[in-house]
């Protein structure tokens, strides 16, 4: 059996290409001449590149969403899914997802509240783990609201019995439109007998008329 190879070159990633090869027998030896014909089919497939429009969004104290789209090229196979990775200022990149997501959105969990992170994306397809795309603005892993200031001075203004009516002023801000939802008070109690203190909390909420600030 005689091996022949041929290279062809230059050849394009993407298009279809189809090759006929050709067996001809040795006229000189044979008392006619053969010809054998075989076709090949075959589609070359390059790496995806980079996907387009990265984004982060809803982000957390501990989590975000990172979103994008398909990139412009698949390099002529479909995308199979996508890989994201994460980035702190000064460290290595390191991979968020174990296997390849094949939505246009990954959640990303298990970030420290206070540290900066970065995102990227890449494709991929049956050819390989394409270009990853430019970095995201950086984005700090916090809460979208912050925690309230502190209300007026407490007055107790009607003492009934037992009971103690106490008005305040609200804090001079909330840390979001709809974030303060109680108020909590702290009552130094002296236990009979001693000169020690100790301390009860009580939450109270801010529909209460007889508790709620002035």
């Amino acid at each position: 059996m005689i091996e022949a190879r041929h290279c062809f070159s230059p050849i394009y990633f993407g298009p279809l290409f189809m090759f006929t090869c050709e067996a001809v027998a040795d006229i000189l030896a044979l008392s006619f001449a053969r010809w054998k014909h075989c076709s090949v089919r075959c589609c070359l497939s390059a790496v995806p590149g980079p996907p387009e429009a990265v984004s982060v969004s809803d982000v957390l104290s501990t989590s975000c969403a990172v979103t994008y789209q398909p990139p412009l090229s698949d390099g002529g196979s479909p995308v199979t899914g996508y890989h994201v990775e994460r980035q702190t200022p000064g460290s290595r990149w390191i991979r968020v997802n174990k296997e390849a997501v094949p939505d246009l959105s990954c959640p990303v969990t298990d970030l420290l509240e206070g540290n900066e992170y970065e995102f990227r994306v890449a494709a991929e397809n049956k050819a390989g783990l394409g270009e990853y795309s430019a970095a995201t603005p950086r984005i700090t892993a916090k809460n979208p609201w912050d925690k309230p200031g502190k209300p007026g001075r407490p007055v107790a203004v009607e003492v009934v019995g037992a009971s103690v009516k106490f008005e305040w002023n609200a804090p001079d801000r909330y840390g979001c439109s709809s974030c303060c939802h109680g108020y909590g008070m702290t009552v130094p109690v002296q236990a009979p007998g001693t000169a020690e203190q100790a301390r009860s909390v009580s939450w109270l909420n801010q529909v209460l008329v007889s508790f709620g600030p002035v």
